[in-house]
């Protein structure tokens, strides 16, 4: 009797030969479904080969990210390759990009996505379009989780990252008797319609009310992340306000703090707060022109998520709405150390 071969599994699955070879072989992304239908149809056909077994515990995870075009983006895919390259050969992880200020990326992004459970980044207020991709992905089973930012619109199985409001909250603490007589405050925020920004904040002003009684937020602005604009609306704030005592960078672009930085000390002494440990930041406390960072464990955000999100597709019930606050570091000149 002739041994089956891989054209006729492929034939009687009713798949291509290429999609046959991913999944005996594991390498490559199909389907849960054209997962099962080519292994029973290899055991149909009687295949004499060692295949995937049990095939019910192979995972399709899929991320989409924010396009690998600044320090901190690139480091978050760094983290999430890294650690997909450690992971059981049963759990298929596969990356998309979107921007995540733009919903109808990020709508594109979900639409096209085929694996049973799917982590993203949205930095918007909340759409009805990105609500509605949700809901068709929920309607497939496949379970929504956001990354990083949670809007309080979106409806999705969880959220993984930081406490922003927490954030802001630490960020005040550490003001805490360094501002002296110089009590205005500068505050950089990537995006105004962000809640994740607008949660830091929220928790940054209610805080340096009880750390730092008498001081007062002289503006808020938008940046974008753009060091172009971070760096000029430095320059103007300070020209407007000489007594500027801090500034509180939200986002990233502190790149564009440096030149304005140099020109204000020590004339003008600032107390700076920035985010995110990057080649520029780090750069930034080791000058002494900041003197905090708050830095995302990136690391250990991206393996909760992938160990959340295997959670709940084997719990044959879903857990509820899962929110994870991975802790943050904070780094100053003396501990900021040479790696990222």
């Amino acid at each position: 009797m002739k041994k089956p071969t891989m054209k006729d599994v492929a034939r009687l699955a009713g798949v291509g030969l290429a999609t046959v070879d991913r999944v005996l072989n594991e390498r490559g992304e199909t389907s849960v479904d054209v997962t099962r239908k080519v292994i029973e149809a290899a055991r149909t056909l009687g295949m004499r080969r060692q295949l995937p077994d049990p095939y019910e515990r192979l995972r399709l995870l899929h991320f989409v990210l924010p396009p690998p075009d600044t320090d901190f983006r690139r480091r978050l895919l760094a983290k999430l390759e890294m650690i997909r390259n450690r992971l059981d050969q049963r759990i298929r992880v596969s990356i998309g990009f979107a921007e995540p200020a733009d919903p109808a990326a990020v709508v594109a992004a979900l639409a096209g996505v085929q694996s049973e459970a799917v982590g993203f980044c949205y930095w918007g207020q909340g759409s009805p379009q990105v609500q509605a991709a949700v809901d068709a992905l929920h309607a497939r089973a496949v379970k929504v989780f956001c990354l990083l930012n949670r809007p309080p619109a979106l409806h999705c199985d969880g959220y993984f990252g930081t406490d922003n409001e927490a954030a802001g909250r630490t960020a005040a603490f550490l003001a805490k008797g360094r501002l002296g007589e110089r009590r205005e405050v500068l505050v950089l925020t990537p995006m105004l319609d962000n809640t994740g920004p607008n949660a830091r904040v929220s928790g940054f002003e209610t805080a340096m009310q009880q750390h730092v009684p008498g001081s007062r937020v002289v503006e808020v602005v938008e940046t974008r992340n753009n060091p172009a604009l971070v760096a000029a609306t430095l320059k103007r704030v300070l020209a407007r306000h000489p007594q500027l005592g801090m500034v509180y960078n939200i986002g990233s672009g502190a790149e564009g703090m440096r030149a304005a930085l140099q020109q204000a000390l020590p004339d003008a002494p600032l107390f700076v707060v920035t985010h995110e440990l990057t080649q520029e930041t780090q750069a930034l406390l080791k000058a002494h022109l900041v003197d905090y960072v708050l830095d995302q464990n990136l690391s250990l955000t991206m393996g909760t998520a992938i160990h959340q999100m295997m959670r709940c597709l084997q719990e044959e019930s879903a857990p509820g709405m899962v929110a994870l606050h991975t802790p943050f570091s904070i780094y100053c000149p003396e501990n900021v150390g040479d790696e990222l």
